[in-house]
């Protein structure tokens, strides 16, 4: 501690004055945090000063000051004990705010007072292609196994560590593999059911001479008694060809759409409590009662308003993002916050299905307007003086 020659009085002390404790100040927006009141010199002249002090007149015969001497080493020790104390003090107050803490377990802490919960965490994952050295003695190609839990090692950057990975699993292995090349597309299990619920084929090859308006029958039982609806006839809206992939993508025609009247239909299904409500609502939940009541009830009061398609996707936007709100609310409920995102769902398939109903149209263009009269003419107007003027009643 730097002290003035006014402050020692002749014995080899460094006054009465006390250093700690410190002031502490900390302003908005600082990333580290500052709490300590002292270090280890500010504590042990702290202690050296009050020696002298009037407050332990006892005391004032002890005018040693050799740091060897037992009581002067007593002191030291405790400033040493006083200044890790206060180091782990600043470190746990820093534990406390968001901007200055570093431990994980705070972090998380700190995280659920808003409700937010960390993903777990997940050991890093890469893919690896093994290469296989060829025996030309043996004139075979026989299956190898590479162990689960072999070793790799990756070939660091510039400034990077090697990073070490293994095998999860045992894997197969040959040499003609080598030159597999990485598939891209797999064959798909077309059925009847589901040729329905596609918008497009991937056909192999750039020459399979099918144009838009071209009728494709596809045939799923080419038995006489077979249903019906295993013969199905559809006409191509749509051609696309990607010939660096070597594919034809047939276009499918999509589904008819609902009327306005029947969307309004099911969504009066959906959001009426009842027996015959699709999704069953959770029993004694006040956020399902709160949200009926401030949110279902009255799109429930609206649906009579609602004329036009694009009325009703921009009353279901509304809708939606409150029902997303009280997921969120409702998360760690698993049923209430299930039953949420099975209600967001059908919400935003009835508003694409209405957006399809009535696409938005272009904004109509301003009318122009007539001539203004020049100069101050439109106070004259406004107020019929032009009509004074002329002599009108």
């Amino acid at each position: 501690m730097t002290t003035g020659p006014s402050r020692g009085c002749g014995c080899g002390c460094d006054g009465v004055r006390t250093v700690t404790p410190l002031e502490v100040h900390n302003p908005p927006g600082r990333d580290v945090l500052a709490h300590r009141v002292g270090t280890h010199a500010d504590f042990l002249s702290t202690m050296l000063a009050r020696l002298s002090g009037p407050a332990h007149p006892a005391l004032r015969g002890l005018t040693v000051r050799d740091p060897g001497d037992p009581a002067v080493a007593l002191l030291d020790a405790w400033a040493v004990l006083a200044d890790l104390t206060d180091f782990h003090s600043e470190r746990i107050a820093a534990e406390r705010y968001l901007r200055t803490a570093t431990d994980p377990r705070s972090l998380e802490l700190l995280g659920r007072l808003v409700g937010h919960r960390p993903r777990p965490g997940i050991a890093a994952s890469t893919f690896l292609a093994y290469s296989l050295d060829h025996d030309p003695r043996s004139g075979e190609d026989p299956v190898v196994t590479v162990p689960a839990g072999a070793r790799s090692t990756s070939v660091p950057g510039p400034g990077e560590e090697p990073q070490s990975f293994e095998t999860a699993e045992d894997l197969r292995a040959r040499w003609s593999w080598n030159e597999m090349a990485v598939r891209t597309r797999r064959p798909h299990q077309l059925t009847a059911d589901r040729l329905h619920a596609r918008r497009e084929l991937f056909l192999s090859g750039t020459a399979n001479n099918v144009r838009p308006g071209d009728r494709l029958l596809f045939v799923f039982s080419a038995e006489k008694s077979a249903d019906p609806g295993q013969r199905v006839l559809l006409t191509v809206p749509h051609v696309r060809v990607d010939r660096a992939l070597g594919t034809t993508a047939v276009g499918l025609p999509g589904p008819e759409l609902p009327s306005l009247a029947a969307l309004l239909e099911e969504l009066q299904r959906w959001i009426t409590p009842g027996g015959d409500a699709p999704n069953p609502r959770p029993q004694d939940s006040p956020v399902v009662s709160a949200f009926d009541e401030d949110v279902l009830g009255p799109l429930r009061a609206d649906l009579d308003l609602l004329d036009t398609a694009s009325e009703l996707a921009a009353r279901l936007a509304e809708t939606v993002e409150r029902t997303r709100e009280a997921r969120e609310i409702a998360r760690d409920h698993e049923p209430v916050a299930r039953w949420f995102a099975q209600l967001e769902a059908v919400l935003l398939g009835i508003a694409g299905q209405a957006r399809q109903l009535e696409p938005p149209q272009p904004p109509e263009e301003p009318a122009e307007e007539g001539p203004q009269p020049a100069g101050g003419a439109g106070l004259h107007f406004a107020l019929g003086i032009d009509r004074l003027v002329a002599g009108a009643p």
